[in-house]
Protein backbone atom coordinates (compact mmCIF):
# COMPACT_ATOMS: atom_id res chain seq x y z
CA UNK A 1 0.00 0.00 0.00
CA UNK A 2 1.43 3.36 -1.04
CA UNK A 3 1.66 6.41 1.23
CA UNK A 4 -1.31 8.08 -0.45
CA UNK A 5 -3.54 5.02 0.13
CA UNK A 6 -2.46 4.76 3.77
CA UNK A 7 -3.21 8.46 4.29
CA UNK A 8 -6.63 8.04 2.64
CA UNK A 9 -7.43 5.01 4.80
CA UNK A 10 -6.37 6.85 7.95
CA UNK A 11 -8.43 9.90 7.04
CA UNK A 12 -11.52 7.81 6.30
CA UNK A 13 -11.11 6.02 9.63
CA UNK A 14 -10.98 9.35 11.48
CA UNK A 15 -14.07 10.58 9.63
CA UNK A 16 -15.93 7.41 10.56
CA UNK A 17 -14.85 7.68 14.22
CA UNK A 18 -15.97 11.31 14.29
CA UNK A 19 -19.39 10.32 12.89
CA UNK A 20 -19.74 7.58 15.48
CA UNK A 21 -18.82 9.97 18.29
CA UNK A 22 -21.29 12.62 17.10
CA UNK A 23 -24.04 10.01 17.00
CA UNK A 24 -23.10 8.77 20.47
CA UNK A 25 -23.00 12.35 21.75
CA UNK A 26 -26.42 13.06 20.23
CA UNK A 27 -27.87 9.94 21.86
CA UNK A 28 -26.28 10.78 25.22
CA UNK A 29 -27.66 14.31 25.13
CA UNK A 30 -31.11 13.01 24.24
CA UNK A 31 -31.04 10.42 27.05
CA UNK A 32 -29.83 13.01 29.59
CA UNK A 33 -32.47 15.49 28.48
CA UNK A 34 -35.20 12.85 28.85
CA UNK A 35 -33.95 11.97 32.34
CA UNK A 36 -33.68 15.67 33.23
CA UNK A 37 -37.26 16.33 32.10
CA UNK A 38 -38.75 13.20 33.65
CA UNK A 39 -41.48 13.73 36.24
CA UNK A 40 -39.41 11.97 38.94
CA UNK A 41 -36.39 14.21 38.40
CA UNK A 42 -38.48 17.38 38.17
CA UNK A 43 -40.17 16.46 41.43
CA UNK A 44 -36.75 16.00 43.03
CA UNK A 45 -35.52 19.35 41.70
CA UNK A 46 -38.51 21.01 43.33
CA UNK A 47 -37.56 19.58 46.73
CA UNK A 48 -34.04 21.07 46.54
CA UNK A 49 -34.82 24.10 44.38
CA UNK A 50 -33.94 26.57 47.14
CA UNK A 51 -30.43 25.11 47.51
CA UNK A 52 -29.76 24.93 43.77
CA UNK A 53 -31.06 28.47 43.28
CA UNK A 54 -28.75 29.63 46.05
CA UNK A 55 -25.70 28.04 44.40
CA UNK A 56 -26.61 29.45 41.00
CA UNK A 57 -27.12 33.02 42.28
CA UNK A 58 -24.22 32.93 44.71
CA UNK A 59 -21.62 31.96 42.13
CA UNK A 60 -22.95 34.48 39.61
CA UNK A 61 -22.70 37.26 42.20
CA UNK A 62 -19.40 36.24 43.78
CA UNK A 63 -17.23 35.30 40.81
CA UNK A 64 -14.83 37.94 39.57
CA UNK A 65 -15.51 39.08 36.00
CA UNK A 66 -13.19 41.42 34.04
CA UNK A 67 -14.56 44.96 33.94
CA UNK A 68 -14.57 45.22 30.15
CA UNK A 69 -16.11 41.78 29.50
CA UNK A 70 -19.83 41.99 28.56
CA UNK A 71 -21.89 39.57 30.62
CA UNK A 72 -25.38 38.86 31.90
CA UNK A 73 -26.37 38.65 35.57
CA UNK A 74 -28.78 35.85 34.63
CA UNK A 75 -26.12 33.45 33.31
CA UNK A 76 -23.49 31.30 35.02
CA UNK A 77 -20.18 31.53 33.16
CA UNK A 78 -17.28 29.10 32.88
CA UNK A 79 -15.19 30.65 35.65
CA UNK A 80 -18.12 30.59 38.09
CA UNK A 81 -18.99 26.97 37.25
CA UNK A 82 -15.38 25.86 37.67
CA UNK A 83 -15.18 27.69 41.01
CA UNK A 84 -18.25 25.79 42.18
CA UNK A 85 -16.98 22.31 41.21
CA UNK A 86 -13.55 23.06 42.62
CA UNK A 87 -14.65 24.48 45.97
CA UNK A 88 -17.10 21.63 46.61
CA UNK A 89 -14.37 19.07 45.88
CA UNK A 90 -16.16 17.71 42.81
CA UNK A 91 -12.76 18.36 41.27
CA UNK A 92 -10.70 16.22 41.71
CA UNK A 93 -12.65 13.69 43.82
CA UNK A 94 -15.43 13.09 41.27
CA UNK A 95 -14.32 14.73 38.00
CA UNK A 96 -11.12 15.73 36.33
CA UNK A 97 -10.74 19.40 35.44
CA UNK A 98 -11.20 18.68 31.72
CA UNK A 99 -14.39 16.69 32.43
CA UNK A 100 -15.96 19.62 34.27
CA UNK A 101 -15.00 21.88 31.37
CA UNK A 102 -16.57 19.43 28.91
CA UNK A 103 -19.86 19.48 30.85
CA UNK A 104 -19.93 23.28 30.61
CA UNK A 105 -19.04 23.18 26.93
CA UNK A 106 -21.70 20.55 26.13
CA UNK A 107 -24.41 22.82 27.57
CA UNK A 108 -23.23 26.08 26.00
CA UNK A 109 -21.32 25.36 22.77
CA UNK A 110 -24.28 25.73 20.39
CA UNK A 111 -25.60 28.95 21.91
CA UNK A 112 -25.36 32.18 19.89
CA UNK A 113 -23.38 35.19 21.11
CA UNK A 114 -25.79 38.13 21.36
CA UNK A 115 -24.57 41.74 21.75
CA UNK A 116 -21.05 40.41 22.45
CA UNK A 117 -22.31 38.67 25.62
CA UNK A 118 -20.65 35.21 25.78
CA UNK A 119 -22.69 32.05 26.16
CA UNK A 120 -23.39 30.94 29.71
CA UNK A 121 -25.60 28.53 31.64
CA UNK A 122 -29.21 29.33 32.45
CA UNK A 123 -30.65 28.07 35.74
CA UNK A 124 -32.23 25.04 34.06
CA UNK A 125 -28.91 24.23 32.34
CA UNK A 126 -27.14 24.46 35.69
CA UNK A 127 -29.58 21.87 37.05
CA UNK A 128 -28.75 19.67 34.07
CA UNK A 129 -25.04 20.20 34.75
CA UNK A 130 -25.61 18.84 38.27
CA UNK A 131 -27.39 15.85 36.74
CA UNK A 132 -24.44 15.25 34.40
CA UNK A 133 -22.11 15.36 37.41
CA UNK A 134 -24.38 12.84 39.14
CA UNK A 135 -24.27 10.51 36.13
CA UNK A 136 -20.47 10.59 35.97
CA UNK A 137 -20.15 10.06 39.73
CA UNK A 138 -23.09 7.66 40.04
CA UNK A 139 -21.30 4.98 42.08
CA UNK A 140 -19.99 7.53 44.55
CA UNK A 141 -23.29 9.34 44.99
CA UNK A 142 -25.29 6.12 45.29
CA UNK A 143 -22.84 5.00 48.00
CA UNK A 144 -23.18 8.38 49.76
CA UNK A 145 -26.98 8.08 49.67
CA UNK A 146 -26.77 4.57 51.16
CA UNK A 147 -24.39 5.79 53.88
CA UNK A 148 -26.64 8.71 54.80
CA UNK A 149 -29.68 6.42 54.90
CA UNK A 150 -27.80 4.17 57.33
CA UNK A 151 -26.18 6.78 59.60
CA UNK A 152 -28.14 9.98 59.07
CA UNK A 153 -27.01 13.12 57.24
CA UNK A 154 -25.40 14.74 60.29
CA UNK A 155 -23.05 11.77 60.82
CA UNK A 156 -21.40 11.79 57.38
CA UNK A 157 -18.71 14.47 57.15
CA UNK A 158 -16.59 15.86 54.31
CA UNK A 159 -13.70 13.49 55.07
CA UNK A 160 -15.90 10.39 54.83
CA UNK A 161 -17.48 11.75 51.64
CA UNK A 162 -13.98 12.08 50.14
CA UNK A 163 -13.11 8.51 51.15
CA UNK A 164 -16.31 7.16 49.58
CA UNK A 165 -15.48 9.07 46.39
CA UNK A 166 -11.95 7.66 46.31
CA UNK A 167 -13.21 4.09 46.66
CA UNK A 168 -15.89 4.36 44.00
CA UNK A 169 -14.22 6.50 41.34
CA UNK A 170 -11.20 4.30 40.73
CA UNK A 171 -13.05 1.85 38.46
CA UNK A 172 -14.64 4.65 36.42
CA UNK A 173 -11.30 6.39 35.92
CA UNK A 174 -9.78 3.21 34.48
CA UNK A 175 -12.46 2.93 31.79
CA UNK A 176 -13.08 6.61 31.09
CA UNK A 177 -12.58 8.14 27.65
CA UNK A 178 -10.47 11.17 28.55
CA UNK A 179 -10.87 12.90 25.21
CA UNK A 180 -14.63 13.40 25.06
CA UNK A 181 -17.67 14.19 27.20
CA UNK A 182 -18.92 10.63 27.60
CA UNK A 183 -21.53 9.17 29.95
CA UNK A 184 -21.99 5.56 30.97
CA UNK A 185 -25.15 3.78 32.15
CA UNK A 186 -27.30 6.91 32.06
CA UNK A 187 -30.38 4.76 32.65
CA UNK A 188 -28.87 3.53 35.94
CA UNK A 189 -28.91 7.07 37.34
CA UNK A 190 -31.92 7.63 39.59
CA UNK A 191 -33.25 10.19 42.07
CA UNK A 192 -31.21 8.30 44.66
CA UNK A 193 -28.06 9.33 42.75
CA UNK A 194 -29.01 13.02 42.65
CA UNK A 195 -29.93 12.87 46.35
CA UNK A 196 -26.45 11.49 46.97
CA UNK A 197 -24.99 14.47 45.10
CA UNK A 198 -26.94 16.91 47.27
CA UNK A 199 -25.77 15.05 50.41
CA UNK A 200 -22.23 15.33 49.06
CA UNK A 201 -22.61 19.11 48.65
CA UNK A 202 -23.86 19.18 52.25
CA UNK A 203 -25.75 22.47 52.12
CA UNK A 204 -27.75 23.44 55.23
CA UNK A 205 -31.46 24.19 54.93
CA UNK A 206 -31.30 27.86 55.99
CA UNK A 207 -29.80 30.62 53.84
CA UNK A 208 -27.45 31.86 56.55
CA UNK A 209 -26.08 28.34 56.96
CA UNK A 210 -25.64 27.97 53.19
CA UNK A 211 -23.70 31.25 53.02
CA UNK A 212 -21.46 30.19 55.92
CA UNK A 213 -20.82 26.80 54.25
CA UNK A 214 -19.87 28.27 50.87
CA UNK A 215 -17.76 31.07 52.34
CA UNK A 216 -15.81 28.52 54.38
CA UNK A 217 -15.18 26.45 51.23
CA UNK A 218 -14.12 29.55 49.27
CA UNK A 219 -11.72 30.55 52.04
CA UNK A 220 -10.28 27.06 52.24
CA UNK A 221 -9.88 26.97 48.48
CA UNK A 222 -8.18 30.37 48.39
CA UNK A 223 -5.64 29.27 51.00
CA UNK A 224 -4.65 26.50 48.61
CA UNK A 225 -3.77 29.03 45.92
CA UNK A 226 0.01 29.58 45.73
CA UNK A 227 1.17 32.99 47.11
CA UNK A 228 2.50 34.00 43.70
CA UNK A 229 -0.91 33.37 42.14
CA UNK A 230 -2.61 35.42 44.87
CA UNK A 231 -0.30 38.35 44.07
CA UNK A 232 -1.04 38.00 40.36
CA UNK A 233 -4.81 38.04 40.99
CA UNK A 234 -4.56 41.08 43.25
CA UNK A 235 -2.29 42.88 40.78
CA UNK A 236 -4.69 42.17 37.91
CA UNK A 237 -7.65 43.61 39.83
CA UNK A 238 -5.67 46.75 40.73
CA UNK A 239 -4.56 47.22 37.12
CA UNK A 240 -8.12 46.90 35.85
CA UNK A 241 -9.41 49.40 38.43
CA UNK A 242 -6.65 51.85 37.48
CA UNK A 243 -7.50 51.36 33.79
CA UNK A 244 -11.16 52.10 34.53
CA UNK A 245 -10.26 55.29 36.41
CA UNK A 246 -7.94 56.37 33.59
CA UNK A 247 -10.70 55.94 31.01
CA UNK A 248 -13.21 57.82 33.13
CA UNK A 249 -10.72 60.68 33.51
CA UNK A 250 -10.09 60.76 29.75
CA UNK A 251 -13.83 60.86 29.10
CA UNK A 252 -14.21 63.81 31.50
CA UNK A 253 -11.33 65.67 29.85
CA UNK A 254 -12.75 65.03 26.40
CA UNK A 255 -16.18 66.21 27.49
CA UNK A 256 -14.69 69.32 29.12
CA UNK A 257 -12.64 70.09 25.99
CA UNK A 258 -15.74 69.82 23.80
CA UNK A 259 -17.70 72.10 26.11
CA UNK A 260 -14.86 74.63 26.18
CA UNK A 261 -14.57 74.54 22.40
CA UNK A 262 -18.29 75.23 22.08
CA UNK A 263 -18.08 78.19 24.45
CA UNK A 264 -15.16 79.65 22.50
CA UNK A 265 -17.08 79.38 19.25
CA UNK A 266 -20.07 81.13 20.79
CA UNK A 267 -17.78 83.88 22.15
CA UNK A 268 -16.17 84.40 18.76
CA UNK A 269 -19.59 84.71 17.18
CA UNK A 270 -20.65 87.36 19.69
CA UNK A 271 -17.43 89.35 19.07
CA UNK A 272 -17.99 89.31 15.30
CA UNK A 273 -21.56 90.51 15.73
CA UNK A 274 -20.35 93.37 17.96
CA UNK A 275 -17.77 94.44 15.35
CA UNK A 276 -20.42 94.39 12.62
CA UNK A 277 -22.64 96.65 14.74
CA UNK A 278 -19.81 99.19 15.21
CA UNK A 279 -19.12 99.25 11.46
CA UNK A 280 -22.76 99.99 10.79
Amino acid sequence: MCIRDRYKEKREKKIEEAKEFREKERQNNEDIKNLHESSEMQEFYNTVDRKIQFLFRYYIANTYMPIDLPHSDELLYYQAFMSFVNQFNIIPSILRVDEAGQIYKSLTKNKPIIDKVPAGMTYDEFRQALLRIAIKGRKTFDAVADRVAKLGDENVGDQEMAEIAKENQAERDENEDKENDNYYKIDATTVKTTKGLMYYLDLPEDKKGMITRVQALRKENFHNVPPKKKKELAKKKIEELEEKKRRELEEKRTKHARNSSGENLEGSGEERNAEDDEDN
